[in-house]
């Protein structure tokens, strides 16, 4: 299996035992910058658990794990996820998880991982989030904008510059309001993608999987989460 350290410069962890799990979930939770996040490849290369801390005012809060299961052909995935664990807690489950543990999945409550429309938390990065929540304000001033300015031209006030601009507002507002399906989520069944801010260096060896955006967190999944 193959330990992937999805924010952290260091590099990934091939086979790593359950000592080493804990060592280097413990450091990763302690970061004070980013929240951690950290992944655990089957040598399937398609199964996976994963985890990201939450913060509040810069201290650690609790974490929110995910796992996916595929079938044998590929054909589907299943994803689960449970929220308010210890990092204690996730390193037991990443420790059972290495070493195949049939009990591992009993250790916590795992609920099935449902995205939601529109924003499909937990398939988003924080990133996405934040650039969606930008869009969606400018596109609703510009909105307001729009229906001022058509307001004057229903009242024969203005010349042919404020039916430009309330065209041109009204296109602006569209194109915000429309990033929630351009700005598309992560996967279901593929693990959250590694920062790339991290400047960090991948293990030649081990699952693959991708995604885009997450969530965790962020992004994509999997589902983070976030």
């Amino acid at each position: 299996m193959e330990l992937k350290l999805l924010n952290s410069a260091r590099k990934d962890l091939v086979d790593p035992d359950g000592e080493k799990i804990r060592t280097v979930l413990t450091r990763l939770s302690m970061s004070k910058r980013r929240p951690a996040r950290a992944a655990l490849i089957h040598d399937n290369g398609r199964d996976f658990i994963q985890f990201r801390v939450k913060k509040k005012d810069g201290k650690n809060r609790n974490c929110y794990v995910q796992y996916c299961e595929n079938q044998e052909d590929g054909a589907d995935s299943s994803l689960y996820f449970t929220e308010k664990k210890t990092i204690d807690q996730v390193i037991k489950l990443f420790q059972m998880y290495a070493v195949e543990d049939p009990k591992w999945q009993g250790e916590v409550d795992w609920k099935p991982f449902k995205p939601k429309w529109p924003l499909y938390r937990g398939l988003r990065s924080h990133r996405q989030i934040e650039i969606l929540a930008t869009l969606f304000t400018f596109g609703f001033f510009a909105f307001i904008g729009a229906l001022m300015l058509l307001a004057m031209l229903v009242a024969g006030v203005g010349d042919e510059g404020i039916g430009i601009g309330c065209v041109s507002l009204f296109c602006a507002s569209l194109f915000c309001f429309s990033s929630v399906v351009w700005l598309r989520p992560g996967k279901v069944g593929f693990h959250w993608p590694a920062s790339h801010s991290a400047g960090r260096s991948s293990s030649s060896s081990g699952g693959d999987g991708g995604g885009s955006g997450c969530g965790g967190g962020g992004g994509g999944c999997g589902g983070g989460g976030e």
